[in-house]
């Protein structure tokens, strides 16, 4: 902490323990301040999952563009800590309307692990027509019947049936994309 009382921008100081760099990083996260997201999108990188998930939940706390890259990089992560604050965080984007294009990207292209995280981070209860979200709803529509129906991940098949469900509840201009991705689905014969 500088003389100001200001957490250092730095992610990592050279010889410092890791308990310090955890520390810094949860106060950052936690801190209301809006100049940590910079420190924050640096931390997400850390070798440390510790340091990864707090950095993570703390660009969820402040959805901005700025932390869409790193939320987005941190779904597709190994250490599960850091994937769960990820789909926390990525919710949190989606639910102030940013990231959709990063978000369904990595739901029509990721590795398994990013495609069941996005699902996951789709399950959501929130208008996003009264909102006026910028949800493009064929493109979520699509991806929805994608991850019910042809995707060869089983994890990405069980979220996306999960996440079908709120958006067909409160996002009249998702039900009838929602619909057909479910008939289609009973109508496929188990395997």
């Amino acid at each position: 902490v500088s003389a100001a009382g200001r957490v250092s921008e730095a992610p990592a100081r050279p010889g410092e323990p890791l308990a310090a760099t955890v520390g810094r990083t949860l106060r950052r996260a936690l801190s209301p301040e809006p100049g940590a997201v910079g420190f924050l999108r640096g931390a997400a990188s850390h070798p440390s999952a510790l340091v990864r998930a707090w950095a993570l939940v703390g660009l969820g706390l402040r959805p901005s563009p700025d932390g869409v890259a790193a939320t987005v990089r941190g779904i597709g992560e190994r250490a599960k800590p850091v994937r769960e604050a990820a789909v926390w965080s990525l919710r949190q984007h989606l639910l102030d309307d940013r990231g959709w294009e990063a978000a369904l990207t990595a739901g029509e292209v990721g590795d398994d692990r990013a495609r069941e995280s996005v699902f996951r981070a789709l399950q959501m209860r929130a208008d996003a027509v009264m909102s006026r979200s910028e949800v493009p709803w064929a493109r979520l529509t699509a991806l929805l019947d994608r991850g019910m129906n042809d995707d060869r991940h089983p994890g990405v098949r069980a979220w996306a049936a999960k996440a079908a469900w709120p958006w067909w509840v409160w996002d009249p201009p998702a039900r009838a994309g929602v619909n057909a991705a479910w008939e289609r689905m009973l109508q496929r014969p188990e395997s």
